[in-house]
């Protein structure tokens, strides 16, 4: 198996990689092929791969000739890295193997593919699986342009099984990479068309599911469990907000946090974040709120030892209540504690304590690793800049912040404790919150901050706090 990968790449291998080891019965050896990955790129590689059981990591450089093949092909057009090209080289830089599967770093593998290795060829170059455009012909009639009414023999390249012994007897390296050069101005999928093109009919189709893109999800009633490798292409990537940054038909959402899950337990294997921040979320006090909004701030944290405990003083709203459920399948930390936020915080595992309300969103998926690493510097209550969201007037309130980070004065300490009775945007260590206790829930800011020896100010917007909701619009 091989994977083209640069130094960009490299944080988003580590959900495919837990992945294929963790669905793998036989061992696997993933080639990847890079034309440069600094130090700590192969450093972290090497990490990761000490932490594979089955699956075996071999780093292939390609060659300054091989790189010097594909460097001179326009890019303008397709917007895209070169290492997109990669694919074109894969015969020459691995001359040692016979066939290969190429895959992509976004996708995740939820079965063995020895019998996808195993499949032949039948004399053709490549096994592949039909891209998505080709159902989109089917239901609109709408050609890519490129390829006219043949789009319905359209592959998408992020997998391709690759018979190499026959494509380097037809030195489809060069051949291709010419037509590439020479097709550049025309292409709008970069070395897919270029693929599309040069092994039109000389290429074998196979189970969709072996390249099951994110438009089958939506279109097909086929359960994810029954497909082999989901691909994320296009866009909107697992690791996007499906709320804030882009939208996400709800049919694609059991995908993306799929995704999610086995990247926050490849980051639990790797031991990453070592201390857990339990996040204790509010919704006594929300109003009008979208929960989801929320919830996908903490979901696409880059930091991943989390723990969510969601107080309720009862019944929570259905919408919420159905969220909740569908989405413990995915993130098994998550539970609800009907009671007060004393209640969670007693039951609480972390080394944090971080407070948030339901109405509120967070803005950065490094927020949560900017304050865990103030307090991994010594705080025992870490606190941010934030914006202020005035949803009756649409009007949202902030000023510039250094960016920098910095330890509050005792007199600063006794304003920041006292300027309001909320906990909502603190990391609090939990050791420093059991200190006050016994104190009234509305002496417990000022108690924190008049307790703790070290409180360190982040000054970015780490968070926007919604006032003044004009009514609910997930409530029922």
């Amino acid at each position: 198996m091989t994977i083209g990968l640069d130094d960009g790449l490299v944080p988003h291998l580590e959900a495919f990689l837990h992945s294929l080891d963790s669905n793998t019965d036989t061992p696997v050896d993933v080639y990847i092929i890079y034309a440069s990955l600094t130090p700590a790129s192969q450093a972290r590689l090497k990490y990761i791969a000490s932490k594979l059981e089955t699956v075996k990591l071999i780093l292939r450089p390609a060659a300054k000739a091989l790189r010097q093949v594909i460097e001179n092909i326009p890019m303008d057009k397709a917007r895209l890295p070169i290492g997109t090209y990669f694919r074109i080289i894969v015969p020459e830089v691995l001359r040692d193997l016979p066939r290969v599967i190429y895959l992509d770093v976004d996708m995740i593998v939820q079965t063995s593919l020895k019998d996808l290795w195993q499949t032949p060829l039948e004399g053709n170059f490549i096994g592949i699986c039909e891209d998505s455009l080709v159902p989109c012909y089917r239901r609109t009639k709408t050609a890519y342009q490129l390829f006219g009414q043949q789009v319905t023999r359209y592959f998408n390249a992020g997998m391709m099984v690759m018979d190499l012994t026959l494509m380097r007897r037809y030195n489809t390296t060069f051949y291709s990479a010419q037509l590439a050069l020479d097709t550049a101005d025309v292409l709008k999928y970069a070395d897919q068309d270029v693929q599309n093109l040069y092994f039109y009919g000389a290429n074998k189709q196979l189970e969709v599911g072996y390249n099951y893109g994110l438009e089958y999800v939506q279109i097909s009633d086929r359960p994810l469990s029954d497909v082999a490798i989901i691909h994320y292409y296009g866009w909107k990537k697992p690791w996007m907000n499906m709320v804030t940054e882009t939208y996400m038909h709800p049919s694609r959402r059991p995908a993306m946090h799929l995704y999610r899950k086995y990247h926050s337990e490849m980051k639990a294997i790797l031991n990453d974040d070592p201390q857990m921040i339990s996040v204790i979320i509010d919704t006594t006090t929300a109003t009008g709120f979208n929960f989801e909004r929320c919830f996908e701030g903490f979901f696409t944290q880059t930091y991943t030892n989390l723990e969510f405990l969601v107080v309720t003083d009862g019944e929570l709203a259905p919408a919420l209540q159905r969220y909740l459920t569908a989405m413990q399948a995915y993130y098994p930390s998550l539970k609800v504690v009907v009671g007060t936020t004393l209640d969670a915080v007693d039951q609480a595992q972390g080394d944090y304590l971080y407070f948030f309300n339901l109405d509120d969103l967070l803005l950065r998926p490094t927020a949560l690793a900017d304050l865990a690493k103030a307090g991994q510097a010594g705080a025992q209550i870490v606190c941010s800049a934030h914006q202020r969201l005035e949803l009756a007037t649409k009007m949202i309130y902030w000023r510039n912040q250094s960016g920098q980070s910095r330890s509050l004065t005792p007199a600063e300490r006794t304003t920041f404790g006292e300027e309001s009775t909320s906990l909502a945007g603190l990391l609090v260590t939990a050791t420093l919150f059991n200190q006050i206790q016994p104190v009234a829930q509305a002496e417990w800011r000022p108690a924190l901050f008049a307790a703790a020896t070290q409180v360190t100010l982040v000054e970015q917007n780490e968070w926007i706090q919604t006032v003044n909701q004009p009514g609910g619009e997930n409530d029922a």
